[in-house]
């Protein structure tokens, strides 16, 4: 296993801590381990934008920019930078009272790479061009509030670690999560987001749904039922 290999496994570790700062404090090693690394800085970088540090996010990621040797990924810290910036100077467009839920996908990381850990976050696993498609539009609409809905696991956070399974909502041989259950999460459960921020299912007012397969935007409904209104999340504009 050469150089680059290790520490893109290290860095899936450092990304599975659900707290930000045992995040922060787990690449910060890695530095101190194998020296300066641009993959390194760019996911300090996330996390520091997940945060809400922007200021602290834009310097890991033009630090990344530096020291990527590859066009295509100073193009993604580019990318990041620009988007970075124009959060500085955007205020956020999602209310604290709205929810975005996007599906899981079928094709994971384990797909891509067979030698991945037996557990990654999720926001790294799925790896599905709708999911993708949903993590561009959440990144440049500074979305605050948002989670997934895995047929396995319920409603998730981008962050909380799921295995390579293959359960679908559209075969109840495959034992997807039931709708009790999921009605049981959103009526008694608290969920995180990036800044650290605890809020209650329950307490949200509205929630869209992006997901290619209605069956995903059912069970939405059914779950928040009397509790928030759920629109279908139609174009990522």
């Amino acid at each position: 296993m050469d150089r680059w290999e290790i520490i893109n496994r290290r860095i899936s570790v450092c990304l599975s801590f659900r707290e930000p700062n045992l995040k922060i404090k787990c690449l910060k090693e890695l530095l101190e381990k194998y020296g300066e690394d641009g993959m390194v800085y760019l996911s300090l970088g996330d996390v520091y934008s997940q945060q809400g540090e922007y200021d602290k996010a834009l310097k890991m990621y033009r630090k990344a920019h530096q020291l990527f040797p590859l066009p295509k990924y100073k193009q993604l810290a580019l990318r990041k930078i620009e988007e970075t910036e124009q959060k500085i100077t955007r205020p956020a467009t999602a209310s604290d009272n709205t929810l975005y839920i996007v599906n899981c996908t079928k094709k994971k990381i384990w797909d891509l790479d067979p030698h991945a850990p037996p557990f990654v976050p999720a926001i790294i696993a799925y790896q599905g061009s709708s999911f993708k498609e949903f993590l561009e539009y959440v990144n440049r609409k500074n979305i605050k509030w948002w989670l997934i809905l895995s047929a396995k696991y319920g409603f998730i956070e981008p962050w909380h670690p799921i295995e390579n399974y293959n359960v679908t909502f559209d075969n109840e041989e495959t034992g997807p999560i039931t709708d009790d259950t999921l009605r049981n999460q959103v009526l008694h459960q608290t969920r995180w987001n990036y800044t650290g921020n605890p809020r209650k299912l329950r307490d949200f007012q509205t929630v869209y749904v992006y997901a290619e397969n209605d069956k995903y935007l059912e069970k939405v409904r059914k779950a928040f039922k009397n509790i928030a209104k759920v629109e279908k999340l139609q174009q990522l504009n």
